[in-house]
């Protein structure tokens, strides 16, 4: 009898133990979201610090082709790593992105006017033409849903005046969750 007692004991305390663990989990998860929307909003808010250009050549040179910098590129990048809240991932994924687009660019023959370029022609962090509307209602945001699968979580963020649901894709590296992924449902 008090082995079966201590067995349902121990039971219940590893339950609770386990849904304490979760529910820390996911405060650190939202923080983490949340952290990253500030600091991408006030990232964002002051361009002119940065020293990194994305782009070199064409216009007003109508002798060169308009090409990705991939010294830019990397001065970009280390600026968002440095936030400590985007993974690897994430960081790899924009540099791909950034080197399609120069391949883009080099098949197209030489432009004389200043047009925007065709996957540069909008928050690619955000993957959103208006960023504004998520980063202008973070406190506003809800968090609908969050799934946690071993290391990795998904996160649906509601933001209410636009019923726009941004998903973040995470995944924890040591005792952080980190972005590997922002997409909309």
């Amino acid at each position: 009898m008090k082995q079966s007692l201590f067995l349902v004991l121990m039971i219940i305390a590893f339950h609770l133990d386990c849904f304490s663990q979760k529910n820390n989990q996911i405060e650190l998860i939202k923080k983490s979201v949340t952290s990253f929307l500030h600091w991408y909003k006030v990232d964002q808010a002051n361009p002119v610090d940065r020293d990194y250009k994305i782009t070199k050549g064409g216009y007003p040179d109508t002798t060169t082709k308009r090409r990705i910098d991939k010294d830019g590129v990397e001065r970009y990048l280390n600026n968002l790593r440095n936030s400590k809240l985007v993974s690897e991932t994430f960081i790899n994924n924009l540099r791909q992105h950034f080197y399609q687009v120069d391949v883009h660019l080099e098949e197209n023959p030489i432009i004389k006017d200043l047009i925007p370029i065709i996957g540069l022609d909008y928050d690619i962090v955000l993957s959103n033409q208006e960023p504004e509307l998520v980063l202008d209602y973070i406190d506003q945001g809800i968090f609908k849903k969050i799934s946690i699968i071993h290391h990795k979580s998904i996160v649906e963020f509601y933001v209410p005046p636009y019923r726009i649901t941004v998903v973040f894709a995470l995944t924890k590296v040591g005792n952080k969750w980190k972005l590997d992924d922002i997409s909309y449902d």
